[in-house]
């Protein structure tokens, strides 16, 4: 990997790292918020669900050109699997936004 490159992957990989935080914090919040409620269970695992996809495929993306003479038929299949485990996660957190206002209301109620 030359200078240029390296950089380049640095960047990325710190980028990565703050949208990692971020949605660890957003899952935090999403939990201390809404408990043990459905909205709560729903957004905290997906928020969780999706660092961890995240952090995975970096690594994965980071490590395929050095394993693999040709890499290329697994960008496709990481890039296949990364973009049906982004449709599920952001099929959760729908789910979990649309009951937050039931959520709320089996909260307030004790």
């Amino acid at each position: 990997m030359t200078g240029e490159g390296m950089g380049e992957w640095i960047v990325h990989g710190l980028i990565s790292l703050i949208w990692v935080g971020v949605l660890l914090t957003l899952a935090g919040v999403a939990f201390m918020r809404f408990r043990t409620t459905l909205s709560g269970i729903l957004l905290t695992s997906g928020f969780a669900l999706w660092a961890a996809k995240l952090a995975v495929f970096f690594v994965a993306g980071a490590l395929m050109p050095r394993l693999f003479e040709d890499p290329l038929p697994y960008f496709v299949a990481q890039s296949a699997t990364s973009t049906l485990f982004s449709i599920l996660i952001l099929i959760a957190i729908g789910a979990g936004v649309a009951v937050i206002p039931k959520s709320l209301q089996k909260l307030s109620q004790g």
